[in-house]
């Protein structure tokens, strides 16, 4: 009776186990890490695309995994000819409230209000 029991024992931690290891390689990466650049402007709202990385001469935020953030922009002014430089920052989502921390911003730190969010488009609305 003991040796039934333990067996039954052994065999649900091996499957609770194997279960557990499985679910946890099967959650997807959170889909706003990445870079998100083209942004369409529409009044308050953003749209950027998905990339693998920043254009040479665009804006573009990147997202990463330790909540730190890369915003590529062209400065305070934006007058012709532009140049553009990356500023580092840290980023973190509440709900749908997206709150960025840009070192050495012009404009402060900005807030995001996502509208959709997927692997290939991101939707933002100004705060």
């Amino acid at each position: 009776m003991k040796t039934l029991v333990w067996t039954i024992f052994l065999l649900a931690f091996v499957v609770l186990t194997a279960c557990n290891q499985n679910l946890t390689n099967l959650i997807p990466p959170d889909p706003i890490i990445g870079y998100w650049i083209n942004p369409v402007y529409d009044g308050q709202q953003i749209t950027l695309e998905k990339a693998d990385d920043f254009n040479e001469e665009g804006y573009g935020i990147a997202f990463f995994e330790d909540e730190s953030v890369i915003e590529r922009g062209s400065g305070w002014c934006g007058t012709p000819p532009l140049t553009f430089s990356n500023l580092d920052g840290t980023w973190s989502l509440t709900d749908s409230i997206l709150d960025i921390e840009i070192l050495h911003h012009w404009m402060g730190d900005i807030q995001w209000d996502i509208v959709s969010l997927d692997d290939n488009i991101l939707v933002v609305k100004w705060l």
